[in-house]
């Protein structure tokens, strides 16, 4: 009964916190002065339809991507039950504390239907969106290569390298969450009295990811299930465009 009520009241909650948001748009002046009719006349059907389509097909990666971490610490999930996790999680993602409130909102979610797993669940969502990252970065450095090498914007030099060095910078904040040796050496500048309060937060982030060190492999395979994901998310974007008759050159769409 009590799980009853608490299910009905999460559902409230959405309810509410949805008409909100719809209220909230509503009322900003750019909205509310748009010239509605003229903006729908120029929608184009089609695209708009492959473009929801194609949306949900992103989301589907995401989810698989989730899913198969999951699996890596033996926590299996059928995809259509955390498909609707998901779901859940972007939610909650349109509110202020946008992706980390959608995080805990998914992983919370998820732990309710899923006894005494809260803490690889907990583990899969924050790994899930180091990968998610990492994939992002990646993605970037490569079409912003593609766009100096082939395309000849050596105007661009700069944003690509410091796409590459964020990307660097990510990969080697990684490594030392991993590696064993490398946590030594970061454990003892935490001996430096100025960031010794942030050992625990460090020694905590560095044991929640330590369970993927034997599943190296399984961390690869979804960066590229999350590459996937900002292909297809590009793709989407690019017949957002023409759904509203913007000009814009489909590959640029997958550099930027």
């Amino acid at each position: 009964m009590a799980e009853r009520f608490k299910g009905l009241l999460l559902n409230l909650v959405k309810v509410a916190v949805s008409l909100g948001l719809i209220v909230y748009i509503f009322r900003q002046p750019a909205i509310r002065q748009a010239d509605w009719g003229a903006l729908l006349a120029q929608v184009r059907l089609w695209p708009w339809l492959l473009a929801m389509t194609l949306y949900f097909v992103a989301i589907g990666f995401n989810v698989l991507k989730w899913q198969y971490l999951l699996r890596t610490l033996d926590v299996r999930v059928p995809f259509v039950h955390l498909y609707r996790h998901n779901l859940v999680g972007l939610f909650f993602a349109n509110l202020p504390l946008s992706m980390v409130g959608g995080d805990i909102a998914r992983g919370w979610d998820l732990a309710r239907s899923v006894e005494g797993q809260t803490a690889p669940i907990a583990v899969s969502v924050l790994v899930d969106r180091l990968v998610g990252l990492a994939a992002f970065l990646l993605m970037a450095v490569l079409g912003m290569l593609a766009a100096v090498l082939f395309l000849g914007h050596e105007e661009l030099t700069w944003l690509l390298a410091t796409l590459a060095g964020v990307l660097t910078a990510f990969a080697l904040a990684f490594a030392v969450l991993m590696s064993q040796r490398l946590r030594r050496l970061v454990e003892r500048l935490f001996a430096w009295k100025p960031l010794r309060p942030f050992l625990p937060l460090y020694q905590n982030l560095s044991d929640s990811v330590q369970v993927y060190r034997a599943h190296a492999g399984a961390l690869v395979i979804a960066l590229g299930i999350g590459a996937g994901t900002v292909l297809t998310t590009c793709i989407v974007n690019y017949l957002a465009a023409v759904t509203v008759g913007a000009s814009v050159p489909l590959l640029w769409v997958f550099i930027l």
